[in-house]
């Protein structure tokens, strides 16, 4: 099968969970079809191994403010979603339109909605949808705080609501994380073509080396993208709220927050005691093997974590609240701890740091419940999805 594959990010390096997502999914896709990827130029790409497994097309990354421009003088039709308006790609979506032709795919591949909203103007071809995220739904979320912004997201909200309901309505497959994001999207939609292909990790490569190097019994690991607003939000809430509950009982604590691209608000969290901003690493498997447990204190986000996964195969304990493990099927007490407030946060971390037997339990169950996670299976159902899919013989020229 020829499959055009479009993605708004080049899904390397494999420094944020959309990209590690984007790269095991297409990589397993490109070992069993023809596969040709068109992604926007981006950072850091360097000496990349997608050149050996697909055809690779990269285009320019647009100015954002000339792609709000540009979508603001078109008849947009219901497709006036300020982030759909500002990740808007000509170039892109001008290379797609070339591809079609050229290429003469069976099926386009859009990972996620910054990418699916091109396939009204290719004229809706045969095409599957990963979502990463439901958005309207991290919108609503955001309109219920009492922020400035929370009328402004709603209304957002509504606008992304109707995109995604359009686009799971016409597209043969909708790909999503979890449990929780496939019943939204069919609230939105009503669709019946939803299937769940869950982030996964890769155990061997977490798994080998864990034990390689004795754990710092008072060192904590947070690991994200740090330019992404939900973790933001993640660590400035435990540096405030859980830490100083913390502090008190654990006075010789650390905590480092691992990840790339920090803003200046990240970066003064430094200011706590204890507190390591690393930026962007090489590898994260050394932070996983040297910490005591891993946390996850998110507020707000969609999909699954990562993060979880990973640190599961690396056999690290883990506490984290109720949205940050949301999706994986885990069980509280056994695979992990799971805390909602401060205080109960506070007192998660003080177990694992002070009871060897509970970590032990943790990190047993943990390797076990990654294992159901391994990108190998996770790519099998993707490509079994795909395979079931019964499309029009396409005569080409």
């Amino acid at each position: 099968m020829r499959i055009l594959f479009l993605s708004e990010r080049f899904p390397w390096p494999l420094e944020d969970g959309g990209n590690i997502r984007t790269y095991h999914l297409l990589r397993t896709l490109a070992s069993k079809h023809d596969v040709t990827l068109i992604a926007h130029d981006r950072r850091g790409i360097g000496n990349h191994p997608l050149a050996d497994l697909c055809r690779v097309k990269i285009v320019g990354r647009p100015y954002k403010a000339v792609a709000l421009l540009r979508r603001h003088t078109r008849r947009c039709g219901w497709v006036t979603s300020f982030f759909i308006n500002r990740n808007w790609s000509h170039g892109l979506y001008q290379a797609a339109v070339a591809e079609l032709k050229a290429f003469q795919p069976d099926l386009v591949y859009c990972n996620h909605l910054d990418t699916a909203c091109y396939l009204p103007d290719l004229g809706w071809p045969e095409a599957v949808f990963d979502t990463h995220n439901c958005l309207s739904n991290m919108a609503i979320e955001r309109g219920c705080d009492r922020s400035a912004w929370s009328r402004l997201m709603r209304i957002e909200a509504a606008r992304l609501a109707r995109l995604e309901a359009e686009i799971c309505r016409r597209a043969r497959l909708v790909f999503t994380c979890s449990e929780p994001d496939a019943t939204a999207f069919a609230k939105l939609s009503e669709c019946k073509n939803l299937t769940v292909v869950p982030n996964g990790v890769d155990c061997d490569y977490y798994h080998d080396n864990s034990s390689a190097t004795p754990r710092c019994s008072k060192k904590l690991l947070f690991v994200g993208a740090m330019n992404y607003l939900p973790n933001i939000e993640a660590a400035e809430w435990f540096c405030s709220q859980v830490l100083p509950k913390l502090s008190d009982r654990h006075s010789d604590l650390k905590i480092e927050f691992v990840g790339a691209d920090p803003p200046p608000r990240v970066r003064k969290l430094t200011a706590h005691p204890g507190v390591a901003v690393t930026g962007r690493v090489e590898d994260v498997r050394p932070y996983l093997r040297q910490c005591a447990a891993v946390v996850v204190p998110l507020l707000h986000g969609g999909g699954t974590r990562l993060k979880i996964l990973e640190a599961m195969a690396a056999g690290c304990p883990i506490v984290s609240t109720s949205k940050g493990a949301e999706g994986i099927q885990c069980t509280a007490g056994n695979d992990l701890l799971i805390a909602d407030s401060a205080q109960d946060m506070a007192d998660c971390i003080s177990q694992v740091l002070e009871e060897p037997h509970l970590r032990e339990k943790i990190s047993t169950n943990a390797l076990r419940t990654a294992a159901a996670y391994d990108w190998k299976k996770v790519g099998q159902r993707l490509v079994q999805a795909i395979d079931d899919l019964r499309l029009p013989n396409k005569p080409r020229t």
